[in-house]
This record gives C-alpha cells, structure tokens and sequence, in this order.
C-alpha cells in the first residue's frame, strides 16, 4: 500500500492526476488535501525550475526569463527529478529542447543548454587525482594490451555548427560592451577543470576524435590504431591537460595513482 500511494503521490505531483489515496485520507486530512497537495506540487516544480534557472542562466538571458521559464516549466512536467542532488537535474535539457518545437526559432539553444551543462559539471566535479607517469610507463611496456585510460570526470565534450563558445562568452561580464559575438564556424571544444577554473577550449578535429574515441573505448592499442604515429603527440598533450587523469589495467582494479600496477 505505501508503493502505490507513492506511485500516485509522484503522479499527482507531476501530472496532476488524482490521488485515491488522498482521498481515503480525507477524515484525517480534512477538505483542504487536494488544495495541500496542489501547493506541495507547485513548490516541488518551482524548485526544479529555480534550479534549471540556476545551472543554465546563460540560456535564460539569451532566450529571456519567460520563455526559458515557460520552457523549464514543460521540461519539468515531462521529466520528474531522480537524482538526489538539484545540482544533477536537468542533464538532458539541452536534448529535450532539441526535439522541443517551440526551440526551433532559437536553433543556437540547444547546444548553448549543451555547454552549460558541462561547465556546471565540471564546477562540481571532483579533483582529479595526479597522473602516475611511472607506473604508466611500466604498464605499456609490459602490458600494453590490457592498459586503458581513466579519463577526467570533469571532462565533457560538446560541437556545433556555430562559435557557441563565443555566444557563452559573450554574456560574461569581461566581455567588451558593444562587441557582437563572430558565431559563423563551427567548433568542437572540451570543457574541463585541471584546477580551480573551468576551461572552455576549441580544439582541432584530431584532438576532438582521439577524446570521442577514448570516451567510447579507453584502450591504448585501440587509441593507437587511429592516430598512429601521432599518438606520441597527441596523447602527452591529453595527459598535460588532464584530460587523462590515470589508466587501469582490464580487469583489475584501478592503478593509475597510488595503487600498484
């Protein structure tokens, strides 16, 4: 009985649908259980909505509050919260806004909600700890085969057909007054967090790829099939960056900082 009166609280909560489980209350309730219910359902969706508001205030000023208001208010209703931190809701906004038919007079929204989000990730995410070069160096050359790299969970990735870096940074307040944004390339950049800043950097295609790569299939053999003899460049680089942030060998535990490969 408690699951389904919970199913049906989240349900009238969210959707507004009846609760009979409210109803059965009524005595010890009283006639105002539906009004209760109501308020405690408007506090729960204006609380996610000031919390999108909060992880996304670029999109906000780009669109104006009452559009993007309106819009997290649907996203909201659609998308009921799972997490428990209001720091880790809405990582799918930028993909509802997407497929959302009103955001296609804003065609720039979606990737700016993109870009957002992974700086906002990476602002909370945990330090990274310190590549282990010494250990690194005896796992490749005796087991190179099993060697897998551990990339940075401030790392994200994010590409689009216009300088969405440029139309962040233009709603910063460094940026000159009067000066208009140059959106016309495309770009592929990488968002992270090596220290106390967060980074926000175009990269070349090859750089972009290597990190999509790994994303998918961290192996080194793997990694060195795509980029051949620019492996001996490109990958220093990642590790430099922190973006590689230490390595594992397939199937033990973890050994790119203190632990013994």
């Amino acid at each position: 009985m408690l699951a389904e009166f919970q199913r049906q609280f989240l349900r009238a909560i969210y959707d507004g649908k009846p609760i009979s489980a409210a109803q059965l209350q009524a005595n010890a309730l009283g006639r105002s259980a539906e009004h209760c219910l109501m308020a405690y359902s408007d506090s729960v969706q204006a609380t996610l909505c000031k919390a999108l508001a909060e992880i996304y205030p670029v999109a906000r000023q780009f669109v104006g509050e009452r559009f993007f208001d309106a819009l997290a208010m649907r996203y909201v209703q659609q998308h009921p919260s799972e997490v428990t931190r209001l720091d880790d809701y809405g990582e799918t906004f930028s993909d509802f806004c997407t497929g959302f038919e009103p955001v296609q007079q804003v065609p720039h929204l979606p990737a700016l909600l993109a870009l957002e989000w992974a700086w906002h990730r990476a602002f909370h995410s945990a330090d990274s700890q310190a590549f282990d070069f010494a250990a690194f160096a005896v796992a490749a050359e005796q087991q190179a085969g099993r060697l897998r790299f551990v990339l940075s969970d401030q790392l994200s990735l994010v590409a689009a057909g216009f300088r969405v870096d440029q139309l962040w940074l233009c709603h910063q307040p460094q940026w000159p007054d009067g000066q208009l944004p140059d959106l016309e390339a495309p770009v592929q950049l990488v968002i992270h967090r090596p220290g106390r800043e967060v980074f926000i950097e175009p990269v070349d295609a090859e750089e972009f790829s290597m990190l999509e790569h790994l994303l998918a299939d961290p192996g080194l053999e793997g990694l060195c099939d795509l980029l051949g003899e620019n492996v001996a460049v490109l990958l220093p680089r990642a590790i430099e960056h922190g973006w590689i942030c230490g390595f594992e060998l397939e199937n033990d535990e973890y050994a790119g900082t203190d632990q013994s490969v």
